[in-house]
C-alpha cells in the first residue's frame, strides 16, 4: 500500500460501472497513469452481475442513488441449491445487450477489448400475451409464411416496412412525428403495432419519434442473421458485468492500477496543493483529476443530483424453463395483457449462459411501472415454479458538482455508455483518439526496432 499512496496519478476513477470503466481504459490507452478503485467484491458497480448471496446483501443494505425499494417477495428454503451454492446463481442488476452490427462492436473489436469478452446470440422477437408465447415474423419470408397473420395483415405489414425502408433511403420525413401516429395513419392494427414496437424495435416509450424508430429499424435489419438466423442481438456470455470488467482488464494491461475490495473505505475527496486527494482506509490517494460514478456522488460536497427516470425491475429464479433455446431469450409483454400499464420485458437466462445450473432459469424483468402481482400473474401462465422473487426500483440520475461525475444512462443498450465515456474523454483530451486501433504483436515488434 505504500506504493499506492506514494504515486500521483493523472486520474483516479471511483466506481467500476460500464461508462467509468470504458473511460478508464480510454485514458490509460492515451498514456495516463490511472488508479481505478471501488468498494466492492465484484466489478461492474451498478452494472454488476452478482452472485446470489451478493444480491441478497445488496438488497438488505438499504437504498442507494440508483437502486431503491428492494423487496423480497419469495425467499428460497435453506435447503435450496441457491442457498447452499450461491455462486452458481448470478443476477444482473441491469441486463445489457448489443446489436450485432454497429459502433459498439466496432469499438470493442478495433481497440482489442473483444479479446476479453464473449457473447452469445440473443433470441428476441418473442411476444408473450394471454394467448401464449410465440415468435413473431422478423423478415419478409417469415411474414408470408406466418399462419397467424391474415393475407390482408401480411400486406399491411409488408407495405409499412417498405414505407419505412424508403423513408430511411430518402431521409424525407417529419422528425417530430411520433412512430405510433405514423402506424395509426397507415392503419396498422394494434397487434401488428405491438410486433413492431415491442418485439422488433424494443421500444419502451410509445412517444418515441418516427426518426428514432427508423434508426432502430435500420440497426435491427443490418444486425439480423449476422451470427445466428433471425437473431439481431448479442448478450455477454457471463453477464453484463463482463463488459466493464473487460475494459478494466484493458486499462490494467496499459499499466492502470486497480483496488477492488469491500475492505476499502472511501471517505472524502478534497483539494490539497492543487491535487485531488481521496481519503481512504488505505491512506491518501493523490490524483490530478477524480471521476466518480453515482454511487460515490456524495463525495462531492457540492453535488446536485437530478432524477431523470425510473423503472421497475425484478429478479426471478425459477425451477424450469419457459422457452427452450440455445441461449438467452427476450420476451416482450405488450401493455394491458396481465394488468401491466406499460410494456414488460423479460430476459430468460439458463444454463447455457453460465447463470444458473441445469433445471433452473433466471428471469430479469423491467418495465416503466409494475408490481409483484403483475409478475406472478404472467408467470402463472407458464409451467415454471418461482423459487425466488425480488423487486426493486432502478433510478437514472445525473449528477454535477465540483468533481467529474460519470453519468450512467441505464437501459439495455450499451451504446449510450460508450457515447458518454467518449464525451468525457473528448472534454479532457480534445482531439486525441478515443480507444484507438490496437497494435498487433508484429506491429509492436516493428515499433521497438
Amino acid at each position: 500500500m505504500e506504493e499506492l499512496i506514494s504515486i500521483t496519478y493523472d486520474s483516479i476513477l471511483i466506481g467500476t460501472d460500464t461508462p467509468t470503466s470504458i473511460l478508464a481504459a480510454a485514458l490509460s490507452r492515451d498514456g495516463e497513469k490511472i488508479l481505478h478503485i471501488d468498494r466492492s467484491s465484484y466489478y461492474g458497480s451498478i452494472d454488476g452481475t452478482l452472485a446470489f448471496h451478493e444480491f441478497l446483501s445488496l438488497a438488505s443494505s438499504g437504498d442507494s442513488p440508483t437502486f431503491r425499494e428492494f423487496c423480497i417477495h419469495i425467499m428460497p428454503n435453506e435447503d435450496e441449491e441457491c442457498m447452499k451454492f450461491p455462486r452458481r446463481f448470478n443476477i444482473d442488476l441491469q441486463p445489457k445487450f448489443v446489436y450485432s452490427v454497429g459502433d459498439v462492436v466496432d469499438w470493442t473489436v478495433n481497440c482489442g477489448v473483444s479479446l476479453y469478452l464473449e457473447f452469445k446470440p440473443l433470441e428476441a422477437g418473442v411476444i408473450w400475451d394471454k394467448n401464449g408465447i410465440r415468435r413473431v415474423p422478423c423478415n419478409k419470408s417469415e411474414i408470408f409464411a406466418n399462419e397467424a397473420l391474415s393475407v390482408v395483415e401480411k400486406r399491411l405489414l409488408m407495405k409499412f416496412i417498405e414505407f419505412c425502408s424508403k423513408s430511411i433511403e430518402e431521409g424525407n420525413f417529419d422528425v417530430n412525428v411520433r412512430f405510433v401516429d405514423v402506424m395509426a395513419e397507415k392503419k396498422l392494427p394494434q397487434h401488428l403495432q405491438n410486433i413492431l414496437l415491442y418485439a422488433i424495435l424494443l421500444i419502451e416509450d410509445t412517444n418515441v419519434s418516427f426518426a428514432e424508430a427508423l434508426s432502430r429499424m435500420e440497426k435491427y435489419v443490418s444486425s439480423l442473421g449476422i451470427y445466428k438466423d433471425n437473431c439481431a442481438l448479442l448478450y455477454p456470455m457471463y453477464g453484463s458485468s463482463d463488459i466493464p470488467q473487460g475494459f478494466c482488464r484493458m486499462c490494467a494491461v496499459y499499466e492502470g492500477t486497480y483496488v477492488i475490495t469491500d475492505e476499502l473505505a472511501i471517505e472524502d475527496v478534497c483539494e490539497i496543493d492543487g491535487l485531488q486527494v481521496v481519503t481512504s482506509s488505505f491512506g491518501p490517494l493523490r490524483g490530478k483529476k477524480v471521476f466518480v460514478n453515482s454511487v460515490y456522488a456524495s463525495l462531492d460536497k457540492q453535488v446536485t443530483i437530478e432524477l431523470e427516470n425510473s423503472s421497475f425491475r425484478a429478479a426471478i429464479l425459477c425451477r424450469g424453463i419457459i422457452k427452450e433455446a440455445e441461449g438467452p431469450v427476450l420476451f416482450s409483454i405488450p401493455p394491458m395483457e396481465f394488468g401491466n400499464a406499460s410494456v414488460v420485458y423479460v430476459l430468460q437466462l439458463g444454463e447455457s449462459s453460465s447463470t444458473v445450473p441445469a433445471g433452473y432459469s433466471m428471469l430479469h424483468v423491467w418495465t416503466a411501472e409494475g408490481n409483484a402481482d403483475i409478475i406472478q400473474s404472467f408467470i402463472a401462465s407458464v409451467p415454471v415454479e418461482i423459487v425466488f422473487l425480488a423487486t426493486y426500483k432502478h433510478t437514472v440520475v445525473r449528477c454535477s458538482g465540483t468533481l467529474n461525475h460519470v453519468y450512467n444512462p441505464g437501459g439495455y443498450e450499451i451504446l449510450k455508455h460508450f457515447v458518454h465515456a467518449k464525451e468525457l474523454f473528448n472534454k479532457e483530451k480534445g482531439n486525441h483518439e478515443f480507444l484507438p486501433l490496437r497494435h498487433t504483436e508484429e506491429e509492436d515488434v516493428l515499433k521497438d526496432i
